[in-house]
């Protein structure tokens, strides 16, 4: 195959591709819906042995909820930047400094899973993984 036209082909797949992989999904898109599973930080009074994330993707952004076992709901905001989610959960006792933070490392279509970070009041560290609902 001709050099200048080997060129040109592997531009036009780059272009197509926006400049990533072909196999490298869209990882917001899967996260839109309801998702169960069980969250190792326990801010006061809530029991987050079982929570339901609720989450929707508005082009960069992340709303939804966080419900506890007890009923206790928080307001949840996060970013999407190309294939990174985060996710912080708002609305946390103020009796005690609690800030808790989700970074998503996988979103499929039956579970999303990722590392928990933040303090609450203690320091928080841990993997989870949430099923689709």
């Amino acid at each position: 195959m001709r050099p200048t036209l080997l060129l040109l082909l592997l531009g036009i797949l780059i272009a197509g591709c926006n400049g990533s992989s072909p196999t490298e999904p869209n990882a917001s898109l899967g996260l839109n819906g309801t998702w169960e599973g069980e969250l190792a930080a326990y801010p006061a009074g809530e029991d987050w042995s079982r929570v339901r994330l609720s989450a929707e993707t508005i082009g960069t952004s992340v709303q939804g909820t966080l419900t506890s076992r007890n009923g206790v709901t928080h307001t949840v905001t996060g970013s999407v930047q190309g294939t990174a989610i985060s996710l912080r959960i708002n609305g946390l006792p103020q009796q005690t400094p609690c800030d808790v933070n989700l970074v998503l490392t996988r979103v499929a279509p039956v579970a999303i899973e990722g590392s928990l970070g933040g303090r609450c009041p203690n320091t928080l560290f841990g993997e989870f993984r949430l099923v689709r609902v």
